[in-house]
């Protein structure tokens, strides 16, 4: 009958396209790992050289900037800190307290830094060379900014 005809060439027409798709698909997948293989890896921009993560970060604190107590430590990120272990620091973080570091919050303090409730507190920023305290427009306390 003709349906049975027409069912027939359907079905063919689907089988060829199936096959057709799987030689695509080998063909494709043949051609980019020929191109992987060829090529070095690239990064979503498509720059070909990967850097490290930390290649283009200056770092301020280096292993002569910190003063004794403290020491430069190299820790898993990308730039090093001053540190100095809670035995030579005698700094309780668990209580309040006056300290001679303590500093004014910056004229242009917005309200949010005097509460409500407690006010925030500030100290004296140790500013490298080079550096020196300065009240950034918003900011409730003072931070080293680089003078030029």
């Amino acid at each position: 009958s003709s349906f049975d005809t027409a069912a027939a060439v359907s079905l063919r027409t689907r089988l060829n396209c199936v096959a057709d798709m799987a030689v695509f698909r080998f063909y494709v997948a043949s051609l980019l790992t020929v191109h992987w293989a060829a090529a070095e890896p690239t990064d979503s921009f498509g720059n070909s050289k990967l850097i490290h993560p930390c290649g283009a970060i200056k770092c301020d604190i280096g292993p002569t900037d910190c003063q004794p107590p403290f020491e430069y430590r190299q820790g898993t990120s990308c730039c090093g800190i001053c540190w100095a272990p809670d035995s030579v620091i005698s700094m309780d973080r668990h209580v309040a307290h006056q300290s001679d570091h303590q500093a004014e919050l910056c004229p242009s303090a917005p309200s949010s830094c005097r509460g409500p409730g407690d006010s925030a507190v500030c100290f004296s920023p140790t500013c490298k060379n080079g550096y020196e305290a300065h009240c950034t427009p918003g900011a409730c306390c003072a931070s080293c900014e680089y003078v030029r």
